[in-house]
Protein backbone atom coordinates (compact mmCIF):
# COMPACT_ATOMS: atom_id res chain seq x y z
CA UNK A 1 0.00 0.00 0.00
CA UNK A 2 1.24 3.51 -0.82
CA UNK A 3 2.28 6.33 1.78
CA UNK A 4 1.16 9.59 1.47
CA UNK A 5 2.90 12.73 3.48
CA UNK A 6 2.39 15.98 2.65
CA UNK A 7 5.23 18.11 2.19
CA UNK A 8 4.38 21.87 2.30
CA UNK A 9 2.81 22.27 -0.98
CA UNK A 10 3.37 18.81 -2.33
CA UNK A 11 2.44 15.60 -1.79
CA UNK A 12 5.32 12.92 -1.13
CA UNK A 13 3.83 8.99 -2.35
CA UNK A 14 6.15 6.20 -1.21
CA UNK A 15 5.62 2.46 -2.06
CA UNK A 16 7.51 -0.88 -1.61
CA UNK A 17 8.93 -2.62 -4.41
CA UNK A 18 10.23 -5.24 -2.50
CA UNK A 19 13.70 -6.66 -0.98
CA UNK A 20 17.35 -6.66 -2.19
CA UNK A 21 19.87 -9.25 -2.28
CA UNK A 22 20.39 -8.31 1.25
CA UNK A 23 16.99 -8.30 2.45
CA UNK A 24 16.64 -4.80 2.66
CA UNK A 25 13.13 -2.97 1.25
CA UNK A 26 13.32 -1.15 -1.55
CA UNK A 27 11.31 1.78 -2.17
CA UNK A 28 10.28 4.06 -5.33
CA UNK A 29 8.56 7.37 -4.63
CA UNK A 30 7.67 10.28 -6.42
CA UNK A 31 5.44 13.60 -5.73
CA UNK A 32 2.81 15.06 -6.67
CA UNK A 33 1.53 18.88 -6.50
CA UNK A 34 -2.12 20.02 -6.75
CA UNK A 35 -2.62 22.52 -9.37
CA UNK A 36 -3.99 25.56 -8.05
CA UNK A 37 -7.29 26.37 -7.13
CA UNK A 38 -8.10 22.19 -6.53
CA UNK A 39 -10.40 22.20 -3.98
CA UNK A 40 -9.42 19.65 -0.24
CA UNK A 41 -12.22 17.45 -1.96
CA UNK A 42 -10.48 17.35 -5.30
CA UNK A 43 -6.59 16.95 -3.61
CA UNK A 44 -8.06 14.10 -1.88
CA UNK A 45 -9.36 12.70 -4.85
CA UNK A 46 -7.05 13.00 -7.23
CA UNK A 47 -4.06 11.86 -4.82
CA UNK A 48 -5.71 8.66 -4.05
CA UNK A 49 -5.92 8.28 -7.77
CA UNK A 50 -2.03 9.27 -8.57
CA UNK A 51 -1.14 6.70 -5.32
CA UNK A 52 -3.30 3.88 -7.07
CA UNK A 53 -1.69 4.51 -10.59
CA UNK A 54 2.33 4.99 -9.11
CA UNK A 55 1.91 1.44 -7.14
CA UNK A 56 0.79 -0.38 -10.24
CA UNK A 57 3.80 1.77 -11.94
CA UNK A 58 1.56 3.31 -14.42
CA UNK A 59 0.51 6.62 -15.62
CA UNK A 60 -3.29 5.56 -16.78
CA UNK A 61 -5.60 2.95 -15.86
CA UNK A 62 -4.86 0.88 -19.05
CA UNK A 63 -2.73 -2.10 -16.78
CA UNK A 64 -4.20 -1.86 -13.58
CA UNK A 65 -6.40 -5.54 -12.85
CA UNK A 66 -9.22 -6.16 -10.75
CA UNK A 67 -7.51 -8.04 -8.20
CA UNK A 68 -4.94 -5.65 -7.14
CA UNK A 69 -7.43 -3.06 -7.17
CA UNK A 70 -9.88 -4.85 -5.23
CA UNK A 71 -6.91 -5.59 -2.07
CA UNK A 72 -6.44 -1.69 -2.10
CA UNK A 73 -9.98 -1.17 -2.65
CA UNK A 74 -9.75 -3.33 1.14
CA UNK A 75 -7.12 -1.29 2.31
CA UNK A 76 -9.05 2.19 1.70
CA UNK A 77 -12.85 1.14 2.42
CA UNK A 78 -12.74 -1.84 4.31
CA UNK A 79 -9.92 -2.61 6.18
CA UNK A 80 -10.20 -0.17 9.54
CA UNK A 81 -13.93 0.83 9.00
CA UNK A 82 -16.52 -2.06 8.39
CA UNK A 83 -17.42 -4.01 11.23
CA UNK A 84 -15.45 -7.58 11.07
CA UNK A 85 -18.23 -9.71 10.31
CA UNK A 86 -18.48 -7.17 7.14
CA UNK A 87 -14.97 -7.56 6.42
CA UNK A 88 -15.26 -11.37 6.79
CA UNK A 89 -18.53 -11.88 4.61
CA UNK A 90 -16.60 -9.16 1.60
CA UNK A 91 -13.48 -11.40 1.80
CA UNK A 92 -14.96 -14.70 0.95
CA UNK A 93 -16.53 -13.17 -2.03
CA UNK A 94 -13.20 -12.17 -3.43
CA UNK A 95 -12.47 -15.84 -3.78
CA UNK A 96 -15.05 -16.22 -6.93
CA UNK A 97 -14.34 -12.86 -8.50
CA UNK A 98 -10.57 -13.06 -8.56
CA UNK A 99 -11.05 -16.38 -9.78
CA UNK A 100 -13.30 -15.43 -12.91
CA UNK A 101 -12.67 -11.74 -13.53
CA UNK A 102 -8.86 -11.17 -11.47
CA UNK A 103 -7.06 -10.94 -13.99
CA UNK A 104 -8.91 -8.35 -16.22
CA UNK A 105 -7.79 -5.00 -16.81
CA UNK A 106 -10.28 -2.29 -14.75
CA UNK A 107 -11.06 -0.85 -18.40
CA UNK A 108 -12.00 -3.36 -19.93
CA UNK A 109 -14.70 -4.92 -17.85
CA UNK A 110 -18.21 -4.46 -19.53
CA UNK A 111 -21.71 -4.85 -18.52
CA UNK A 112 -21.41 -7.77 -20.34
CA UNK A 113 -18.49 -9.43 -18.57
CA UNK A 114 -20.28 -8.84 -15.22
CA UNK A 115 -23.48 -10.26 -16.76
CA UNK A 116 -21.40 -13.41 -17.64
CA UNK A 117 -19.97 -13.90 -14.20
CA UNK A 118 -23.88 -13.44 -12.65
CA UNK A 119 -24.84 -16.24 -15.56
CA UNK A 120 -22.25 -18.46 -14.46
CA UNK A 121 -22.73 -18.02 -10.56
CA UNK A 122 -26.63 -18.73 -11.44
CA UNK A 123 -26.54 -21.12 -13.76
CA UNK A 124 -23.04 -23.82 -12.75
CA UNK A 125 -21.15 -21.82 -9.82
CA UNK A 126 -17.93 -21.10 -9.58
CA UNK A 127 -15.21 -22.68 -7.49
CA UNK A 128 -12.49 -20.45 -5.90
CA UNK A 129 -10.13 -21.96 -8.73
CA UNK A 130 -12.27 -20.90 -11.53
CA UNK A 131 -14.08 -24.23 -12.12
CA UNK A 132 -17.76 -24.27 -12.96
CA UNK A 133 -19.59 -26.38 -10.24
CA UNK A 134 -22.69 -28.12 -9.83
CA UNK A 135 -23.73 -26.42 -6.97
CA UNK A 136 -26.21 -23.20 -8.11
CA UNK A 137 -25.60 -20.21 -6.00
CA UNK A 138 -29.13 -18.51 -4.71
CA UNK A 139 -30.20 -15.11 -6.06
CA UNK A 140 -29.51 -13.75 -2.61
CA UNK A 141 -25.88 -14.82 -2.38
CA UNK A 142 -25.77 -13.20 -6.14
CA UNK A 143 -26.75 -10.23 -4.82
CA UNK A 144 -23.96 -10.26 -2.22
CA UNK A 145 -21.35 -10.43 -4.83
CA UNK A 146 -23.09 -8.08 -7.12
CA UNK A 147 -23.41 -5.55 -4.96
CA UNK A 148 -19.60 -5.96 -3.61
CA UNK A 149 -18.57 -5.25 -7.09
CA UNK A 150 -20.42 -2.77 -7.89
CA UNK A 151 -18.89 -0.83 -4.55
CA UNK A 152 -15.06 -1.60 -5.54
CA UNK A 153 -16.14 -0.51 -9.46
CA UNK A 154 -18.01 2.41 -8.29
CA UNK A 155 -14.47 3.55 -5.92
CA UNK A 156 -12.67 3.04 -9.84
CA UNK A 157 -15.23 6.08 -10.88
CA UNK A 158 -14.32 7.87 -7.73
CA UNK A 159 -10.76 7.99 -8.34
CA UNK A 160 -11.77 8.77 -12.37
CA UNK A 161 -9.75 4.78 -13.09
CA UNK A 162 -12.79 4.12 -15.32
CA UNK A 163 -15.45 5.84 -16.73
CA UNK A 164 -18.70 4.70 -15.34
CA UNK A 165 -19.80 1.16 -13.12
CA UNK A 166 -20.02 -1.79 -15.40
CA UNK A 167 -22.51 -3.21 -13.09
CA UNK A 168 -25.14 -0.33 -13.20
CA UNK A 169 -28.84 -1.88 -14.25
CA UNK A 170 -27.94 -5.43 -14.10
CA UNK A 171 -30.57 -7.29 -12.10
CA UNK A 172 -30.38 -11.05 -10.66
CA UNK A 173 -33.22 -12.62 -11.00
CA UNK A 174 -34.43 -16.09 -9.14
CA UNK A 175 -36.65 -18.07 -7.46
CA UNK A 176 -39.23 -15.77 -5.43
CA UNK A 177 -38.76 -15.78 -1.71
CA UNK A 178 -39.81 -18.53 0.58
CA UNK A 179 -42.17 -17.26 2.99
CA UNK A 180 -40.60 -16.51 6.37
CA UNK A 181 -41.40 -19.08 9.18
CA UNK A 182 -42.33 -17.46 12.13
CA UNK A 183 -43.54 -18.63 15.50
CA UNK A 184 -47.25 -18.21 16.10
CA UNK A 185 -48.01 -16.77 19.70
CA UNK A 186 -49.14 -20.22 20.58
CA UNK A 187 -46.30 -22.09 19.59
CA UNK A 188 -44.29 -19.40 21.94
CA UNK A 189 -46.57 -19.47 24.86
CA UNK A 190 -45.82 -23.65 24.37
CA UNK A 191 -42.09 -23.24 24.12
CA UNK A 192 -42.01 -20.95 26.94
CA UNK A 193 -44.14 -23.46 29.27
CA UNK A 194 -41.25 -26.11 28.50
CA UNK A 195 -38.24 -24.03 28.83
CA UNK A 196 -39.53 -24.01 32.70
CA UNK A 197 -37.68 -27.31 33.14
CA UNK A 198 -34.69 -25.85 30.99
CA UNK A 199 -31.16 -24.51 32.43
CA UNK A 200 -31.96 -20.91 33.97
CA UNK A 201 -29.97 -19.31 31.53
CA UNK A 202 -30.89 -21.04 28.10
CA UNK A 203 -34.26 -20.19 29.57
CA UNK A 204 -33.81 -16.55 30.18
CA UNK A 205 -31.92 -16.01 26.69
CA UNK A 206 -34.84 -17.68 24.64
CA UNK A 207 -37.15 -15.54 26.81
CA UNK A 208 -35.27 -12.26 25.94
CA UNK A 209 -35.10 -13.21 22.12
CA UNK A 210 -39.23 -13.08 22.01
CA UNK A 211 -40.04 -10.42 24.68
CA UNK A 212 -37.46 -7.68 23.23
CA UNK A 213 -37.01 -8.37 19.58
CA UNK A 214 -33.04 -8.03 20.04
CA UNK A 215 -30.75 -10.05 17.54
CA UNK A 216 -29.04 -13.34 18.77
CA UNK A 217 -25.34 -11.31 19.19
CA UNK A 218 -26.88 -8.09 21.09
CA UNK A 219 -28.91 -10.67 24.14
CA UNK A 220 -25.22 -12.16 24.28
CA UNK A 221 -23.67 -9.39 24.63
CA UNK A 222 -25.65 -8.07 27.70
CA UNK A 223 -23.72 -7.18 31.08
CA UNK A 224 -25.60 -6.78 34.33
CA UNK A 225 -24.56 -2.87 34.04
CA UNK A 226 -26.60 -2.43 30.78
CA UNK A 227 -30.09 -2.93 33.10
CA UNK A 228 -31.44 -0.30 34.72
CA UNK A 229 -33.57 -2.28 37.51
CA UNK A 230 -35.40 0.77 38.44
CA UNK A 231 -36.52 2.09 35.50
CA UNK A 232 -36.97 -1.19 33.73
CA UNK A 233 -34.20 -0.82 30.56
CA UNK A 234 -31.84 -2.10 29.02
CA UNK A 235 -28.97 -0.02 27.34
CA UNK A 236 -28.12 -2.23 24.28
CA UNK A 237 -24.32 -0.85 23.64
CA UNK A 238 -22.54 -4.12 22.34
CA UNK A 239 -23.01 -7.55 20.20
CA UNK A 240 -21.30 -10.23 20.18
CA UNK A 241 -20.08 -12.05 16.45
CA UNK A 242 -18.16 -14.76 15.19
CA UNK A 243 -15.93 -15.49 12.62
CA UNK A 244 -13.73 -18.17 11.18
CA UNK A 245 -10.65 -15.82 10.88
CA UNK A 246 -11.41 -13.78 14.36
CA UNK A 247 -13.29 -16.35 16.12
CA UNK A 248 -15.52 -14.95 19.15
CA UNK A 249 -15.40 -11.28 19.70
CA UNK A 250 -17.68 -8.62 20.92
CA UNK A 251 -18.55 -5.29 19.03
CA UNK A 252 -20.56 -2.22 18.68
CA UNK A 253 -24.38 -3.10 17.11
CA UNK A 254 -25.33 -3.39 13.49
CA UNK A 255 -25.72 0.06 13.08
CA UNK A 256 -25.78 3.15 14.47
CA UNK A 257 -29.79 3.03 15.46
CA UNK A 258 -28.98 -0.60 16.80
CA UNK A 259 -27.50 1.32 19.85
CA UNK A 260 -30.36 1.60 21.96
CA UNK A 261 -32.62 1.78 24.88
CA UNK A 262 -35.22 -0.87 25.22
CA UNK A 263 -38.08 -1.06 27.66
CA UNK A 264 -38.20 -4.90 29.89
CA UNK A 265 -41.42 -6.12 30.60
CA UNK A 266 -42.29 -7.04 34.30
CA UNK A 267 -41.86 -10.44 33.20
CA UNK A 268 -38.62 -10.72 31.93
CA UNK A 269 -37.20 -8.46 34.71
CA UNK A 270 -37.78 -10.70 37.22
CA UNK A 271 -36.16 -13.65 35.83
CA UNK A 272 -33.16 -11.23 35.20
CA UNK A 273 -33.30 -11.19 39.12
CA UNK A 274 -33.73 -14.58 39.82
CA UNK A 275 -30.72 -15.79 37.23
CA UNK A 276 -28.62 -13.08 39.02
CA UNK A 277 -29.18 -14.50 42.36
CA UNK A 278 -28.36 -17.77 40.54
CA UNK A 279 -24.83 -16.65 38.79
CA UNK A 280 -23.84 -15.04 41.58
CA UNK A 281 -23.37 -17.92 43.67
CA UNK A 282 -22.04 -19.39 40.78
CA UNK A 283 -19.33 -16.80 40.92
CA UNK A 284 -18.42 -17.25 44.34
CA UNK A 285 -17.70 -20.62 44.06
CA UNK A 286 -15.74 -20.80 41.04
CA UNK A 287 -13.69 -17.34 41.87
CA UNK A 288 -10.61 -17.04 39.72
CA UNK A 289 -11.94 -19.31 37.76
CA UNK A 290 -14.86 -17.29 36.57
CA UNK A 291 -13.59 -16.23 33.38
CA UNK A 292 -17.11 -14.55 32.16
CA UNK A 293 -16.64 -11.26 33.50
CA UNK A 294 -19.82 -9.42 33.58
CA UNK A 295 -21.97 -11.05 30.82
CA UNK A 296 -25.53 -12.11 31.69
CA UNK A 297 -25.72 -15.24 29.47
CA UNK A 298 -22.54 -17.10 31.31
CA UNK A 299 -22.63 -20.32 33.30
CA UNK A 300 -19.93 -22.88 34.11
CA UNK A 301 -17.66 -19.76 34.15
CA UNK A 302 -17.51 -18.70 30.55
CA UNK A 303 -20.03 -17.24 28.48
CA UNK A 304 -22.04 -18.71 25.46
CA UNK A 305 -21.65 -18.00 22.09
CA UNK A 306 -24.42 -17.97 19.47
CA UNK A 307 -23.64 -21.46 18.24
CA UNK A 308 -23.98 -23.28 21.73
CA UNK A 309 -27.32 -21.34 22.00
CA UNK A 310 -28.61 -22.30 18.32
CA UNK A 311 -27.24 -25.96 18.50
CA UNK A 312 -28.70 -26.58 22.35
CA UNK A 313 -32.62 -24.96 21.22
CA UNK A 314 -32.72 -27.27 18.48
CA UNK A 315 -31.87 -30.24 20.11
CA UNK A 316 -34.93 -29.28 22.91
CA UNK A 317 -37.60 -28.22 20.32
CA UNK A 318 -36.70 -31.50 18.36
CA UNK A 319 -36.87 -33.48 22.11
CA UNK A 320 -40.16 -31.79 22.86
CA UNK A 321 -41.71 -31.86 19.07
CA UNK A 322 -41.66 -28.02 18.45
CA UNK A 323 -40.51 -26.80 15.44
CA UNK A 324 -37.10 -24.87 15.15
CA UNK A 325 -37.08 -21.92 13.08
CA UNK A 326 -33.56 -20.73 13.85
CA UNK A 327 -33.25 -17.88 16.76
CA UNK A 328 -33.71 -15.47 13.92
CA UNK A 329 -37.51 -16.50 14.22
CA UNK A 330 -37.84 -15.33 17.56
CA UNK A 331 -37.05 -11.81 16.57
CA UNK A 332 -39.54 -12.16 13.67
CA UNK A 333 -42.10 -13.09 16.30
CA UNK A 334 -41.48 -9.74 18.20
CA UNK A 335 -42.06 -8.15 14.94
CA UNK A 336 -44.98 -9.72 13.37
CA UNK A 337 -46.39 -9.56 17.58
CA UNK A 338 -45.97 -5.31 17.33
CA UNK A 339 -46.88 -4.87 13.67
CA UNK A 340 -50.28 -6.86 14.20
CA UNK A 341 -51.03 -5.18 17.11
CA UNK A 342 -51.56 -1.99 15.40
CA UNK A 343 -47.90 -0.20 16.31
CA UNK A 344 -46.54 2.27 14.01
CA UNK A 345 -43.71 1.07 11.80
CA UNK A 346 -41.50 3.83 12.95
CA UNK A 347 -41.49 2.58 16.80
CA UNK A 348 -41.22 -0.75 15.93
CA UNK A 349 -38.16 -0.07 14.02
CA UNK A 350 -36.68 2.20 16.79
CA UNK A 351 -37.32 -0.98 18.95
CA UNK A 352 -35.76 -3.76 16.76
CA UNK A 353 -32.67 -1.09 16.05
CA UNK A 354 -33.32 -0.99 12.32
CA UNK A 355 -31.64 1.74 10.69
CA UNK A 356 -34.47 3.44 9.15
CA UNK A 357 -38.30 2.34 8.94
CA UNK A 358 -37.91 1.52 5.11
CA UNK A 359 -36.05 -1.53 6.10
CA UNK A 360 -38.46 -2.20 8.44
CA UNK A 361 -41.18 -2.07 5.73
CA UNK A 362 -39.14 -4.11 3.14
CA UNK A 363 -38.57 -7.14 5.83
CA UNK A 364 -41.83 -7.41 6.89
CA UNK A 365 -44.10 -6.09 3.75
CA UNK A 366 -46.41 -8.88 4.44
CA UNK A 367 -47.04 -8.45 7.45
CA UNK A 368 -48.02 -4.89 6.88
CA UNK A 369 -50.24 -5.88 3.79
CA UNK A 370 -52.37 -8.21 5.82
CA UNK A 371 -52.33 -4.84 8.61
CA UNK A 372 -53.52 -2.50 5.86
CA UNK A 373 -56.21 -5.07 4.46
CA UNK A 374 -57.66 -4.97 8.09
CA UNK A 375 -57.49 -1.52 8.61
CA UNK A 376 -59.98 -1.21 5.09
CA UNK A 377 -62.33 -3.86 7.06
CA UNK A 378 -62.44 -1.51 10.23
CA UNK A 379 -63.20 1.64 8.03
CA UNK A 380 -65.83 -0.08 6.08
CA UNK A 381 -67.00 -1.67 9.06
CA UNK A 382 -67.22 2.06 10.88
CA UNK A 383 -69.20 3.09 7.61
CA UNK A 384 -71.49 0.36 7.87
CA UNK A 385 -72.16 0.65 11.95
CA UNK A 386 -72.80 4.55 11.37
CA UNK A 387 -75.17 3.90 8.50
CA UNK A 388 -77.08 1.30 10.43
CA UNK A 389 -76.92 3.57 13.31
CA UNK A 390 -78.41 6.54 10.98
CA UNK A 391 -81.69 4.32 9.47
CA UNK A 392 -82.26 3.10 12.70
CA UNK A 393 -82.33 6.70 14.17
CA UNK A 394 -84.47 7.59 11.13
CA UNK A 395 -86.61 5.05 11.66
CA UNK A 396 -87.31 5.80 15.23
CA UNK A 397 -87.70 9.44 14.33
CA UNK A 398 -90.08 8.80 12.09
CA UNK A 399 -92.42 6.05 14.25
CA UNK A 400 -92.21 8.99 16.90
CA UNK A 401 -93.40 11.62 14.15
CA UNK A 402 -96.26 9.28 13.22
CA UNK A 403 -97.17 8.54 16.61
CA UNK A 404 -97.51 12.45 17.36
CA UNK A 405 -99.52 13.03 14.60
CA UNK A 406 -102.14 10.55 16.00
Amino acid sequence: MATITKRGNSYRIRVSDGYDAHGKQKVRSMTWKPSPGMTPRQIEKELNRQAVLFEEGSSSASSIKLEPFIERFFQERVDHVLKESTRTKYRQLTKRLYAYLGHMRLDKISHRDVQAFIYQLSEKGISDKGRNEDTKLSAKSIRHYLSFLSAVMSYAVELDLIPANPCREIRVTGAPKSERKCYSLEEIQHLLHTLEEAPPVRRLFIMFLAYTGCRKGEALGLEWQDIDFIHGTWYLQRAVGHTVEAGTYTDTPKTKASIRTIKLPDTLLGELRSFRKIQSEERLALGDAWKAGDRVFSSGGDFHGGSSMYNWMRRWCEAHQIPFYGLHAFRHFAATQMIGSGIDVRTVSAVLGHAKPSTTLNIYSHEIDQLKTTAVDVIAGAIECNKDQTKTNDIKTKKESTENSA
